[in-house]
């Protein structure tokens, strides 16, 4: 942990003179945005950061953190399988593509939910921690109250829009830092690029992992609603190879690039065998894992086949989604 301390406070005290020094970095076209100093608490940038907006797939940063204390509290057996639903296998959106009826253990469900942001691995983890995800919510408002998450409300657990599911950038800076601060060994999970159940191989939605090694998490979301949909990110930078490298204008400008909304996989990413998912988060990879390989995939509720450091917070949501691309 102390050289995690170290590394943040390196990395900020050159992001810090880097923005002194250089030319200010492009303007970020989000309606709410903010960088924070999770060493020393201090917000670096910030703009509209209290106001409420939808978090999308930020939202299983709440699940993750429940799933995680959960596991750490003894109140969910990691080594247990766990009956995946029809209600969790039919869920809509970003999936794992979980068959109904079938054993699935607790890694592969958090690593569904996290690196394909599945919806359908979420629901099956809520309900295998408080019998339906009704009363799993119940525990995500909870844990948010703890926190001090004031401008936070969940009614879901997948980030699906609801009129009342809402969250802030500060809160959400608030709880990336909380899952780091309490489940560190749980990190990991967030730098995942790829992986793959019931033989589909997803890639994380998170392109910054690939286009800058000084990323190693944490969550990406797109929701489309009747206001005309919302996108929200939540990017995480560490210290990583030659020091001097932090002395570049690459630091000063990366929380400006991760706030730009740019969700294209790279150029340089490799890519997604088998059904490439590459689908928004709340709606369409089902249509386009299917378009790629001819419709050989379980549809909803099928039974098929089986199977750091942390120095700052980069938080926002952009006036307007930009089109995903191949």
């Amino acid at each position: 942990m102390s050289t995690m301390l170290r590394a943040a406070a390196s990395i900020l005290l050159a992001w810090a003179t880097l923005a002194a020094a250089d030319p200010a970095p492009p303007p970020i076209a989000a309606k709410a945005y903010i960088v924070v100093d999770l060493l020393s608490g201090q917000t670096l940038s910030a703009a509209n950061e209290n106001d409420r907006f939808e978090p999308a797939s930020l939202t299983k940063l709440m699940t993750a953190y429940v799933v995680f204390e959960a596991l750490r509290d003894g109140r969910l057996d990691p080594a247990r399988p766990v009956t995946v639903s029809a209600v969790a296998a039919a869920a809509d959106g970003s999936r794992t593509f979980l068959p109904a009826g079938k054993p699935a253990s607790v890694p592969d469900l958090l690593q569904g939910m996290i690196v394909q942001s599945g919806n359908d691995a979420a629901i099956a983890l809520a309900e295998a921690l408080a019998g339906s995800e009704e009363a799993f919510v119940a525990l995500m408002n909870q844990r948010a109250a703890r926190l001090g998450l004031a401008n936070t409300r969940f009614q879901n657990a997948t980030g699906r829009p609801a009129p009342e599911h809402y969250a802030s950038a500060r809160d959400l800076a608030t709880l990336a830092a909380a899952l780091i601060r309490d489940f560190p060994e749980r990190h990991p999970l967030y730098a995942q690029k790829e992986f793959t159940y019931n033989h589909i191989a997803q890639a994380n939605r998170n392109r910054l992992l690939w286009t800058d090694p000084t990323v190693d998490g944490m969550k990406t979301g797109f929701t489309e609603s009747g206001r005309g949909g919302a996108r929200a990110r939540g990017v995480q930078g560490h210290e990583s190879g030659d020091p001097a490298r932090l002395r570049s204008r690459h630091l000063a400008h990366a929380a400006a690039r991760a706030l730009r909304g740019h969700f294209r996989r790279p150029r340089d990413a490799p890519a997604v065998r088998g059904a490439a998912c590459r689908g928004r988060e709340s709606g369409d990879n089902e249509t386009h894992a299917r378009t790629r390989t001819g419709g050989g995939i379980p549809g909803r509720g099928a039974r098929g086949g089986s199977r750091s450091g942390l120095p700052v917070a980069w938080l926002g949501h952009p006036e307007a989604p930009l089109p995903l691309t191949s």
